[in-house]
């Protein structure tokens, strides 16, 4: 069953985004400033998460928010840590199990050291603690490429043996068991011609609703069944790896705990967000395609279909956050899943 749709009296609140273009990150520079009240919110939490930082820590912001919610870098007497609050719920204990185990199987990851929740001006957040990383995000270059594919290859390798997998698993076969509910609203909806479940974007559903129909139709949201089904990082994207001493580092397992699917999930994402993102001339997809393979260690299956099936996921999400929970996507997402969609699908044709 689905809960009942968002209160439309009540204004929407911004879904959170650690980047304004979602997955096209900016340059990792901690320059915001934070205010007095702000750092106030940021010790309680670092306090509760048993960080001794004292009153002479220096605190800086990934950048500004309004909200306790953000990124923050906070350099103590005898440590450098990046620390998230966010107002997303996830499976932070579970987050941390997982990536202490690959951080001990030697994958390139940033181990979380506490996590916890923390209420603060009646509001409820989750926190976290890591080492902080000096680094940069993608710029698009072969060895790059090869690093990524690397450390992929290695938690892939690592995360077919975690001991929590079946817990992990029957998280995931939830998750898609309610995203298959959704599924099916929607579909009801579009086939009558009904798109009041876009809220403020209802005009643009109504001049997408085609190919709205095609995506929501076919959408097969059961992931955990499907062949070598395993945990994976669930969304390997530009914001989420960081190049930190030469070499690829993963970020933010948020989706992890609730992603049971083959390791073709998070190589669709890394070829379609990292290796198409220029759209290269079809010799030059292959060339990274090659040295992609190479380092991962195996061959990629085809990973159009794949591709499709994750935009789809992601235009459901978004749908569901604005009509359930209240949290309006900025509307180049939209925008962003149907061109990711309409990519694959031309991949798929030219296969």
């Amino acid at each position: 069953m689905l809960p009942p749709q968002s209160d439309q009296n009540l204004p929407p609140k911004a879904a959170e985004m650690a980047w304004p273009g979602g997955d096209a990150p900016e340059e990792l520079e901690f320059t915001a400033t934070v205010n007095e009240q702000k750092a106030k919110g940021i010790q309680q939490v670092l306090a509760a998460l048993g960080v001794e930082a004292g009153g002479d820590a220096e605190l800086h912001a990934l950048r500004q928010t309004d909200s306790l919610a953000g990124r923050y870098r906070v350099l103590t007497k005898n440590q450098d840590l990046f620390l998230r609050i966010s107002t997303r719920p996830g499976q932070p204990e579970t987050e941390k199990e997982l990536l202490s185990y690959l951080a001990k199987g030697g994958a390139h990851v940033n181990p979380i050291l506490a996590t916890g929740w923390i209420d603060w001006r009646a509001e409820r957040f989750r926190a976290d603690i890591r080492p902080f990383l000096a680094g940069r995000h993608f710029t698009g270059t072969s060895a790059e490429i090869r690093s990524i594919a690397d450390s992929l290859g290695k938690t892939h390798r690592l995360l077919k043996s975690y001991p929590g997998s079946a817990q992990i698993k029957a998280i995931a076969t939830a998750r898609y068991s309610h995203f298959e509910i959704m599924k099916n609203r929607i579909a009801t909806d579009l086939a009558s011609e009904r798109t009041e479940i876009f809220k403020e974007h209802e005009f643009w559903a109504i001049e997408h609703i085609d190919i709205l129909k095609e995506m929501i139709q076919g959408f097969r949201p059961r992931f955990e069944a499907l062949e070598n089904a395993q945990c994976v990082h669930g969304e390997i994207h530009p914001a989420n790896v960081i190049h930190h001493n030469d070499r690829a580092v993963f970020v933010d397992f948020e989706e992890a705990p609730h992603t049971f699917a083959p390791p073709g999930y998070d190589l669709a994402f890394f070829v379609q967000r990292f290796l198409m993102r220029d759209q290269p001339a079809p010799r030059l997809l292959d060339e990274r395609l090659r040295i992609s393979e190479q380092s991962y260690g195996a061959t990629f299956p085809p990973l159009a279909e794949m591709m499709t099936q994750i935009c789809r996921l992601s235009m459901i999400h978004i749908i569901h956050a604005r009509a359930y929970e209240n949290l309006m996507t900025p509307f180049s997402e939209y925008e962003k899943f149907i061109a990711l969609e309409r990519q694959a699908r031309a991949l798929g044709a030219n296969s």
